[in-house]
């Protein structure tokens, strides 16, 4: 039943390549646009890396807007690096710190959590979305003008914000837990245009 079945969808398969060979057919593939299915994505590098190298990931691609992407607990202290591309997901769970690079930034529309921490260093990084980013860990926010978007960000270990190379904008809400710390150096200040 199952090979006879099997062996008559192949002679098809085989049929209509000879038919459209007799026609004078010449079949033409056409590339779809990448379609992004609400899927979890797992982290499977055992030494950190590149959020944006695919072959990081367990789907051998980057997590997309529709993605739970997860960062288990890894052997050591590796650290997981965010670079300009930035991260648009649908939520964030890491038990390794994570650090982001550039101009980028990380983009989540459900809770997300940091537990060992998220740096922002380099360039003008964003955090925003619809859902609530929690820190835990010591993190370091330093660079031209990080900011906090349209989200709460909710901090419950240290945190050092280096405003030495820009203001810290925040147009969110930022949430320090009375477990967590707040050190600022540097001499440009904080602009709070949310909470």
């Amino acid at each position: 039943g199952h090979a006879r079945r099997a062996l008559r969808a192949h002679r098809r398969r085989h049929e209509f390549r000879v038919t459209l060979a007799r026609q004078g057919l010449n079949p033409q593939f056409e590339t779809l646009e990448s379609r992004c299915l609400l899927a979890t994505v797992n982290w499977i590098a055992a030494g950190g890396g590149s959020w944006n190298d695919g072959f990081n990931w367990y789907s051998v691609t980057v997590p997309c807007p529709a993605d739970d992407a997860i960062i288990p607990d890894l052997v050591g202290s590796p650290t997981i690096t965010i670079n300009a591309t930035g991260a648009d997901v649908r939520s964030i769970t890491s038990q390794e710190r994570v650090a982001m690079f550039g101009a980028g930034g990380i983009r989540v529309t459900q809770a997300s959590s940091f537990a060992a921490g998220l740096d922002i260093t380099g360039g003008s990084g964003t955090l925003r979305g619809g859902g609530t980013i929690t820190i835990g860990g010591a993190s370091v926010w330093s660079g031209a003008t990080p900011s906090i978007g349209s989200t709460t960000v909710s901090i419950l270990g240290a945190l050092t914000i280096d405003t030495t190379g820009g203001s810290l904008i925040v147009d969110g809400t930022l949430d320090v837990a009375a477990s967590g710390g707040v050190e600022v150096i540097g001499s440009n200040p904080i602009v709070l245009n949310g909470t």
